[in-house]
C-alpha cells in the first residue's frame, strides 16, 4: 500500500503567495513601528504587542492550509472564480492595510480599509464554506481577528477631519 502523498504544485505557490503576503505586510509594519509605539495613544482594548506576531502566523497557517484543500478540492466554475479573486484581494488588503496605517500613517483610510478587509475575509469564508464545507471555518479566526482589529482602530480616527486624516 503506498501511502506516499502525492505532490501537488498548489502545496508550492499556494504557501509562496502566503509568505509573499506576510512579508510584505511585515516590511511596511517595521517602517512604522516607532510612530506606533512613541506618536499613538493607543485604545484601551489594543493587545499587547506580543499578541499579534503569533495571532498573525497562525491565521497565516489556517488560511494556507483552506486554500490548499480549496484549490485542491473545490469544483472549477464561476464560484471557484470568484472565491480565487477574493483570496487574491484579501492578501492585497491586507498589505495595504500595513502600508496605509503603519508606513503612510493614514489612519482613516486604514480603517475604512480594514472594514472592506473584514467583509472581504466573511464574503471568502462564506465562500469556502459552500464549496468545502466546514474547512472554511479555518478562516473563522481571520474573520474575528479583522472584526476586533476594526473596534479597536475606530478610536484612532477620533473627531479627525476625513480629508485631513485621508491625505
Amino acid at each position: 500500500m503506498n501511502t506516499r502523498m502525492p505532490f501537488r504544485w498548489s502545496y508550492i505557490w499556494i504557501p509562496a503567495i502566503t509568505l509573499s503576503t506576510a512579508f510584505l505586510g511585515s516590511y511596511f509594519t517595521s517602517l512604522g513601528m516607532g510612530w506606533y509605539g512613541s506618536s499613538l495613544t493607543l485604545p484601551p482594548l489594543t493587545p499587547p504587542r506580543w499578541v499579534f506576531g503569533p495571532v498573525w502566523s497562525a491565521i497565516y497557517i489556517l488560511t494556507t492550509i483552506a486554500a490548499i484543500i480549496w484549490y485542491e478540492n473545490a469544483p472549477r466554475g464561476v464560484l471557484f472564480s470568484i472565491t480565487g479573486s477574493l483570496f487574491l484581494t484579501n492578501a492585497l488588503l491586507n498589505v495595504l492595510w500595513c502600508f496605509f496605517f503603519f508606513t503612510m500613517h493614514w489612519i482613516m483610510l486604514s480603517f475604512f480599509e480594514c472594514a472592506l478587509l473584514s467583509v472581504v475575509t466573511a464574503a471568502l469564508m462564506g465562500a469556502l464554506l459552500i464549496q468545502i464545507g466546514r474547512y472554511g471555518l479555518l478562516l473563522l479566526p481571520y474573520v474575528l481577528w479583522s472584526f476586533f482589529a476594526n473596534l479597536f482602530s475606530e478610536p484612532f480616527c477620533g473627531n479627525k477631519n476625513i480629508f485631513a486624516a485621508l491625505f
